[in-house]
């Protein structure tokens, strides 16, 4: 396999996000990630979700999100809980997109981005695994990625939603591995 066309995909590892739902192994198994992929000369893309800061992007219909705009918790793009986790390690060398629906492909670029640098090829790390990680795996499928799942840089709320997912249904589109393992997987 050549290196050049992989990326590594860190979505939703955003403040307001890991402060409910990840812990110090998430975080940890996600710096070890991208400081393997950076030591591979890859491509380490972050997706973050924001909004208008009129919520325009978000529609009524919405349950996931319309609750954001009545305004339970600030989410636009610039507010402290959609930023990057400060325990994340952003290199200036990385790219960070914002999405506004709950793929990391939804309103942010990504596909462009990944196609223009003939990246066919992801390892996907996000909270929550039933939530950006389920949605980004799907779309990536449809769009012909290969894709890795980083079990151990994935969490969510729903230990047994969470195990499942990896367990029987990611592998029917994904190889799922620790983050430890991943290049040696490729």
């Amino acid at each position: 396999m050549n290196l050049t066309s992989v990326a590594l995909l860190v979505v939703d590892y955003q403040q307001g996000v890991v402060e409910t739902m990840g812990t110090d192994q998430e975080l940890a198994a996600v710096n070890e990630a991208t400081a393997l992929a950076r030591s591979c000369g890859l491509p380490v893309v972050f997706v973050r979700t924001g909004f208008c800061s009129e919520y325009s992007d978000v529609s009524r219909n919405n349950k996931m999100f319309a609750r954001f705009a009545d305004g339970d918790l600030p989410m636009t793009a610039d507010a402290t809980a959609t930023q990057l986790h400060t325990s994340v390690q952003v290199m200036p060398s990385d790219v960070v997109l914002v999405k506004n629906r709950v793929s990391a492909f939804t309103g942010s670029g990504l596909d462009i981005l990944l196609r223009s640098r003939s990246i066919d090829t992801l390892a996907i790390a996000g909270i929550s695994t039933s939530g950006c990680v389920l949605s980004t795996i799907r779309e990536a499928s449809d769009r012909d990625y290969r894709l890795f799942v980083l079990g151990d840089a994935c969490t969510d709320p729903a230990a047994a939603v969470h195990d499942t997912l990896l367990n029987e249904i990611f592998p029917a589109q994904a190889e799922v591995v620790a983050s430890a393992d991943w290049i040696e997987a490729l």
